[in-house]
């Protein structure tokens, strides 16, 4: 699943207004932590009820992080056919250039979780600590994220969250944790 690029003409149409009402702090404090992401900068959560704006304070924040030229990718957290939060990330983030920069033990290590990886009839071992190797799978993913951010800082959305397994928004905060210390420069933005 690749991220999606707006041209200059989608991203008019994402305008559903001339102007936000009731979000213009949050979303001015929302942009300017996306124009200059840093390593250190922990993850904000934008939290509420049905309908109180956390859509479109993610699209319009989406719009103005896409027309500096930054990158934007976005994880939707609602259940799709049996795969977990973690593969959907992997799949957002992990583009040509990021597959082919993978050395032999990570490939491995993330096949296991993506059979897009495994090579023509290759056997991978199953794991002695599933455990361990899940930990291996996430830092070998917060090294891909750190990287992915290296030639052009962005953002990175996991949205609706509520929908996620403990498991996986454990996952998701090692994950975090990790890509931030590898030195990812982006705004991790979790929207629940």
């Amino acid at each position: 699943m690749a991220a999606v690029i707006d041209t200059d003409e989608t991203l008019a149409s994402h305008v559903l207004s001339a102007r936000i009402v009731g979000r213009e702090r949050e979303l001015h404090g929302l942009a300017a932590r996306a124009a200059n992401p840093t390593s250190a900068a922990p993850p904000v959560v934008i939290g509420g009820g049905a309908g109180t704006g956390k859509s479109r304070l993610v699209r319009e924040l989406r719009r103005r992080v896409q027309l500096r030229g930054q990158q934007w990718i976005q994880i939707d957290t609602r259940r799709q056919s049996g795969s977990d939060l973690l593969v959907r990330v992997a799949r957002s983030v992990l583009g040509k250039s990021e597959i082919d920069g993978l050395t032999n033990e990570e490939r491995i290590e993330l096949a296991r979780a993506l059979p897009e990886l495994r090579r023509k009839r290759e056997r991978i071992a199953v794991p002695l600590d599933p455990d361990l190797a899940r930990h291996r799978r996430l830092d070998v993913l917060a090294e891909k994220i750190a990287r992915r951010f290296d030639w052009k800082e962005g953002v990175l959305v996991v949205e609706d969250l509520h929908w996620a397994s403990a498991r996986e928004r454990e996952d998701l905060a090692r994950l975090v944790s990790s890509a931030r210390s590898a030195g990812a420069r982006c705004l991790f933005l979790l929207v629940s």
